[in-house]
């Protein structure tokens, strides 16, 4: 009875033994379960073999873009804008100064009391027309001379009257030669056009009752056109 106690208290330490060293072995370790990698891991890119692992990046979120305020953002011209008005009567002008047509309407309701804008644009479209293009500037005159009430207005007239006097039809700088000393009188007044419709303007607007007009008159008489000296001078006041 006693061998057999012994024997397997010696079985027992034999076993508790054998599972002590199994425990410690290098191979048991390798048979035991891994613990679980973290999920917050499992995205990270492996280093590449014979390297050192680099450092992850931080990932930084773009910062968002203030958005202007009203105050700040320029405000856009609509497509279209419409053109001032004294823009839009110099277009018409042009319109119809290239037409050449004399007896269009427009000029009669399309240019009464000019604002001082328009006129000023209508003076400039005057100074740009080579002399030789003698309906159109006085055209022209006949338009501001309607209702003359500026210093400009007159002055405009006066040196339109004291012009100098255009000596052909082809080129006012080049005198041609005359048969019998003298024009026919439609091409003297064609050439001195534009200076004897400032004198009929300046006319009707004395008998008006403009004191400034009788300036213009006066300035036309000493013209150097004869004609136009003498439509000047035709007029009593």
């Amino acid at each position: 009875m006693k061998k057999a106690l012994v024997l397997i208290a010696l079985l027992l330490c034999c076993l508790i033994a054998a599972r002590f060293i199994l425990r410690r072995s290098p191979a048991a370790a390798a048979q035991r379960p891994l613990a679980p990698v973290p999920s917050s891991r499992i995205s990270e890119p492996l280093p590449s073999p014979g390297s050192a692992a680099a450092p992850q990046a931080k990932t930084v979120s773009p910062k968002p873009i203030p958005q202007a305020s009203a105050a700040q953002t320029p405000a856009k011209q609509a497509p279209g804008a419409r053109i001032s008005e004294s823009q839009e009567k110099l277009n018409t002008l042009e319109e119809i100064l290239a037409s050449r047509n004399d007896n269009d309407s427009r000029l009669d309701t399309a240019f009464n009391n000019l604002s001082p804008e328009t006129k000023r644009l209508f003076r400039e479209k005057y100074s740009r027309l080579a002399p030789e293009r003698h309906n159109e500037r006085g055209t022209i005159v006949f338009l501001l001379g309607k209702n003359p009430n500026s210093p400009e207005d007159w002055q405009f007239l006066r040196s339109v009257v004291t012009e100098p006097p255009c000596l052909s039809m082809e080129d006012c700088s080049k005198p041609v030669k005359l048969e019998g000393n003298h024009r026919e009188i439609g091409v003297e007044v064609t050439l001195a056009y534009p200076a004897i419709v400032a004198v009929k303007q300046a006319e009707r607007a004395l008998k008006n009752g403009s004191a400034e007009a009788a300036s213009v008159i006066n300035a036309a008489k000493s013209s150097p056109s004869k004609i136009v000296a003498f439509t000047a001078s035709q007029f009593k006041f």
